[in-house]
């Protein structure tokens, strides 16, 4: 594992009792997506012609697209001090990476494995559809590309971190959300998880996150479609900045491998 920094043993203790104790979904389950994982085996394209898809050809592995911003991406803590503006630009001339991206801690692998022991009979192929610095505005001009050509089965979006005054309020966001939800069910057979992400911390203060959480909340009820609410979570958490800042591997918005397990945990509770 690439990514080496970790909050202290007691939060990580703390953290994972809480996500693995809390109920965070809103009850849709991903019911085409599990019926795949059940019935999906190797054995049954070989024997039976019932493993043959509509063109004849052998039934593959159920495809999740995990769609979203750096945490999907993968990205964990930072290689510089932002202080240092000339370290920075000399990191970047010499061709230096400024932080660590780490697939398999990031939490959509995590989860593939969580999936992998639950249903040991089949494989689970995840598209990694995250791009660091995104925001659902961009994510809405790339759903075709990134998603819907991949004809997935379960796409889990998660979007909310990335946000400014300047692409407008919390319901210009809303309002992209669920134009990718809907062009998703248009266009592809597949289930859809509304992820929402942990908190910022106070280096970098958002007074919309909290809105734009509901509206995730919001859209997932609106459009029933899965809700896994891991800001729910990081809310018994902690509510201190600097508890907060401390448990962050940038000490901004990335999570910890602890962090990303809580996403995975989180999203098994919608297979148990």
């Amino acid at each position: 594992m690439k990514t080496r920094f970790e909050m202290t043993a007691d939060r990580q203790a703390r953290l994972l009792q809480i996500a693995r104790e809390t109920p965070c979904t809103n009850g849709v389950r991903p019911a085409r997506f599990m019926r795949l994982m059940q019935t999906n085996n190797a054995l049954v394209s070989a024997l039976h012609l019932h493993g043959l898809d509509e063109h004849g050809l052998e039934r593959r592995n159920p495809i999740i697209v995990a769609f979203g911003d750096s945490v999907t991406a993968g990205q964990f803590e930072i290689m510089f001090d932002p202080a240092d503006l000339a370290g920075v630009m000399a990191m970047i001339r010499e061709g230096l990476p400024l932080q660590i991206a780490d697939l398999d801690a990031v939490y959509h692998e995590q989860f593939r494995m969580l999936l992998a022991e639950k249903y040991g009979h089949t494989a689970v192929s995840v598209i990694n559809a995250g791009i660091g610095g995104d925001n659902i505005l961009s994510m809405q001009r790339r759903v075709y590309r990134d998603v819907i050509q991949h004809r997935p089965d379960l796409v889990i979006i998660a979007g909310t971190l990335n946000w400014s005054d300047q692409l407008g309020a919390p319901a210009d966001f809303g309002a992209a959300l669920r134009h990718i939800v809907q062009a998703v069910k248009a266009n592809t057979d597949a289930d859809i998880i509304l992820l929402t992400p942990n908190p910022m911390s106070d280096l970098l203060p958002d007074n919309d996150l909290a809105a734009r959480v509901q509206v995730v909340r919001d859209v997932a009820e609106a459009e029933q479609v899965s809700l896994v609410d891991v800001y729910k979570l990081w809310g018994i958490f902690t509510t201190d900045p600097v508890e907060l800042r401390e448990c962050l591997a940038n000490h901004i918005n990335h999570p910890t491998a602890v962090g990303h397990q809580v996403y995975a945990l989180a999203l098994m509770q919608l297979f148990e």
